[in-house]
């Protein structure tokens, strides 16, 4: 059988999206041999690249620059054309503009959504609400998520990684939703990665802790509370420091910002640099209140760090099964600091916790068995 992924927020520096897809693309590699893999990519000009494996194929065809690390496909009859070549069984559609709107009706036996990004929210809801904003900017963006919504019903199943995103999908009409929570590398994110002296090569004092702000630093991801926050959160009682990695539109304040017990770590290329950060610090802040999942909150737990996080959205919904974290308004960034405050007396008790809850959570393997089954029984059903 043939397995497709379209997908326009799949780029070498992205972030959880791209981790999802090597995972799958390893899955596949390792476990499904006798199945091809296939991911089509908007990219400068046209190829296929080999994947981990012979049954795993990369396809890249014309795209223009939308953005960060993001393209658009200059021609979607060009996706569907290859599609067809490679006789396509069951179709993932990534992204839910135009991508989506192709997939609905695409060239494969099954055609499936993945709800990686939830736009009201995340975007044509910000967007109305900016500052001097006029009312007909409502009525934009709920046209723009009618829009997108539109092309989510006509899919025969909506992969989502949280209630959050599958409650939200449902209540705008979206049917065949199902829930399918990320899962977690194992054996890269756990505890026993923690190296207070590894850490020290950022200057920081290792008697003291360390709270750490790991994501994109765009304004979707709530990053203007850390912003607005950044001064009192160093100015605790406790002496905090604070470490933030990550890029985005706002990296040059953080890049500029200066105080002796902060430090701008940019981006890690390495998933296991990722993970001694996670385990070797004392607190992350998740900022974000629309994530449609939370994987970097979830790696972070894994890893045996507690977490605080806004109140709202997938990640929120992962903090609060953990039992190790805790919880601020969201868009607050005078409760973020009182509740960092407050939690940090006692964020080293909530490390084993943390751990136990990352050890009984599913593998990536498991997910994506999950996926692959699930599948293979909607095409058997429909046969």
């Amino acid at each position: 059988m043939v397995f497709c992924d379209i997908n326009i927020f799949l780029s070498p520096k992205g972030g959880g999206i791209k981790t999802y897809h090597v995972r799958k693309a390893q899955w596949y590699a390792q476990m499904r041999p006798d199945d091809r893999y296939v991911t089509i990519q908007p990219a400068r000009g046209k190829g296929i690249v080999q994947g981990p494996a012979e049954n795993v194929l990369h396809v890249k065809l014309p795209g223009s620059k939308a953005g960060g690390n993001y393209r658009f496909f200059l021609s979607y009859a060009g996706v569907g054309e290859a599609m067809k070549a490679l006789d396509v069984d069951v179709l993932e559609a990534g992204d839910p503009y135009l991508t989506a709107r192709f997939g609905g009706a695409a060239p494969a036996r099954l055609r499936t959504s993945f709800w990686h990004s939830d736009p009201q929210t995340a975007y044509f809801n910000l967007w109305a609400k900016q500052q001097g904003s006029h009312a007909w900017r409502g009525l934009a963006a709920r046209l723009a998520g009618s829009w997108v919504h539109s092309h989510q019903k006509r899919f025969d199943l909506v992969w989502c990684a949280s209630d959050w995103a599958a409650n939200h999908l449902k209540s705008r009409g979206v049917p065949n939703v199902e829930v399918l929570p990320f899962g977690t590398d194992k054996g890269l994110f756990r505890p026993e990665v923690r190296s207070r002296e590894w850490l020290s090569q950022f200057g920081v004092d290792l008697d003291r802790p360390v709270i750490l702000y790991a994501g994109r630093l765009d304004r979707e991801k709530g990053i203007s509370v850390l912003m607005d926050g950044l001064k009192d959160l160093l100015d605790l009682p406790q002496a905090p420091q604070v470490l933030v990695s990550g890029r985005g539109f706002h990296s040059d304040f953080f890049e500029n910002f200066q105080h002796p017990n902060y430090r701008y770590l940019g981006y890690f290329h390495e998933r296991e640099d990722m993970a001694r950060l996670y385990a070797s610090c004392d607190l992350l802040v998740a900022t974000c209140s629309v994530e449609t999942f939370g994987l970097a909150i979830l790696e972070a737990l894994t890893c045996g760090l507690p977490t605080l996080s806004a109140n709202d959205g997938g990640g929120a919904e992962v903090v609060l099964k953990s039992g190790a974290g805790a919880l601020f308004q969201a868009g607050d960034p005078h409760d973020m600091v009182r509740q960092a405050g407050e939690f940090l007396d006692h964020a080293a008790s909530h490390r084993q916790r943390a751990a136990d809850f990352g050890a009984s959570w599913p593998s990536w393997d498991d997910f994506f068995a999950g996926q692959h089954d699930r599948t293979v029984e909607l095409l058997r059903e429909r046969a």
